[in-house]
């Protein structure tokens, strides 16, 4: 088997584990949009979260809703681009969107917090078919 079949045999197998990923993610993400319910939120701290990794600690926001007369938290990992960005503060209204019946599962309710597993894997997936795309184009002798 040469390189170029491995490659191609690869290629092929990276696109339907990333269609089933970003399906199957997309799928769950969409079901949990169209039937939480939705109120609005108050970002009450930012705390540190260790990590045992070499990416070190993240940072987290502290949430507050009420549903029912009652106080409800829940945590909420700011993405690379709030991070950057400093898109939040504390005090901050945002849109919480949670399950009444799987407390105390709640999210943003923003397109990237609310499909930021779909979003994901997109980008790894792209990343992984640009790079076995240039393995392929190399194997066969093709320059750029």
């Amino acid at each position: 088997m040469t390189t170029h079949s491995t490659i191609k045999r690869a290629f092929k197998l990276l696109m339907v584990l990333s269609i089933l990923a970003i399906s199957s993610s997309a799928f769950y993400e969409r079901e949990f949009a169209l039937n939480g319910m939705t109120t609005t939120g108050e970002i009450i701290s930012f705390k540190k979260r260790a990590f045992s990794s070499a990416q070190g600690d993240s940072i987290e926001m502290e949430i507050e809703f009420t549903v029912d007369g009652k106080q409800r938290k829940f945590y909420s990992s700011r993405n690379v681009v709030e991070h950057l960005m400093s898109t939040y503060e504390v005090g901050d209204e945002v849109p919480v969107l949670y399950n009444p019946a799987d407390y105390p599962y709640a999210k943003i309710g923003s397109f990237q917090h609310l499909y930021q597993m779909t979003l994901t894997f997109l980008a790894v997936s792209g990343v992984l078919f640009v790079a076995l795309g240039y393995a392929w184009f190399k194997s066969r002798g093709s320059r750029f």
